[in-house]
């Protein structure tokens, strides 16, 4: 599918952020999952790199992208109408798939008993949360747009620095898994990022702001480093300051910077149907590359990227040509 050129530099982006992904998930989150790497392997320093980047920088396209084509306040019922089947239909058909898959299938990670199956539609489940946590902020999207909050810079502003503030109080203090709400605060501000990367673009790219930004993301990523290598004894996660302001400068920037290249733009289109289902792809490459023997990390990671990216597109390929299909698994009309 040729992607149009005026939205080559963003696909683009799309495509580097779900490469990431798919790499992130092939090493794994720690040393049960994924490759089992160690945690002191170079593989977990290249995991923990991105780790700030990778899903906040597919959030601030969402938003950039939604601002292309936004929402009208007196069509709030069809847009969160339209959501939920894009989000919420997809979300049970395939995370069901996939936890009956991981319940039944051998030589899994970490194998689920079935009968937990009711949990996954209530909690966190795989990377599933990304979908309940999304659905979620269009609810709150609705909101902001229906008082146009997000109408002017200054109350965008405000805006980011709420839900920045509320992210950083109550996910450092409360882990609520219920449909993934603290993912939700922390999907939240990435997507009134991009939004206003794009509503308020000529503001928000000014040179004043790139160089205050070079000097946090400068600052951040040093800090980062520091405490990787055991500089100092602190350590960040995925809900400390660092992490959002490493997330938040760094994808300002790269905002800024962004280029088109077409091969990773036709990777991009595909985004969404790889992000559902290569986990398919990574688990059962790397199972059927163990029972053959392999064990060299390198090529075990080059294997479960391939089919990761490339097993999806070949699903999404074939689900398109039947109507039920394409509505149940990527809640296309």
């Amino acid at each position: 599918m040729a992607v149009k050129r005026k939205e080559q530099s963003i696909e683009t982006l799309r495509g580097i952020a779900i490469i990431l992904m798919v790499a992130g998930h092939v090493i794994g989150d720690n040393s049960t999952t994924g490759l089992q790497v160690r945690d002191e392997s170079a593989w977990r320093y290249f995991y923990y790199t991105f780790e700030y980047l990778r899903m906040p920088l597919f959030t601030a396209i969402s938003g950039f992208v939604y601002a292309l084509k936004p929402l009208q306040s007196d069509h709030i019922g069809r847009f969160l109408k339209g959501k939920s089947r894009r989000i919420l239909l997809p979300f049970f058909t395939v995370a069901t798939v996939q936890y009956l898959m991981n319940a039944l299938v051998p030589y899994v990670n970490n194998p689920v008993p079935l009968e937990g199956i009711w949990r996954i539609y209530i909690f966190s489940y795989g990377q599933f949360w990304f979908l309940q946590a999304l659905f979620l902020v269009f609810i709150t999207l609705s909101a902001l747009e229906y008082y146009k909050i997000l109408s002017n810079l200054k109350t965008w502003a405000i805006s980011l620095g709420i839900s920045t503030a509320l992210l950083l109080i109550i996910n450092q203090n409360f882990s609520i898994n219920y449909f993934s709400f603290s993912r939700y605060l922390y999907l939240l501000p990435f997507f009134l990022l991009g939004l206003g990367l794009n509503r308020f673009k000529d503001q928000l790219f000014k040179k004043p702001v790139l160089l205050l930004l070079v000097l946090t993301l400068i600052i951040t990523v040093t800090i980062q480093q520091l405490e990787w290598f055991d500089v100092i004894q602190t350590r960040s996660h995925r809900f400390s300051t660092i992490s959002v302001f490493v997330g938040i400068s760094g994808i300002w920037l790269i905002f800024y910077i962004r280029r088109p290249f077409k091969w990773l733009a036709e990777l991009g289109y595909y985004a969404y149907g790889i992000y559902l289902f290569h986990v398919f792809g990574t688990a059962g490459s790397r199972i059927f590359a163990k029972l053959l023997g392999f064990e060299n990390m390198g090529l075990l990671f080059i294997v479960g990227l391939i089919f990761g990216l490339g097993l999806p597109i070949l699903f999404e390929l074939i689900i398109l040509r039947s109507a039920i299909l394409r509505r149940l698994f990527l809640g296309l009309r």
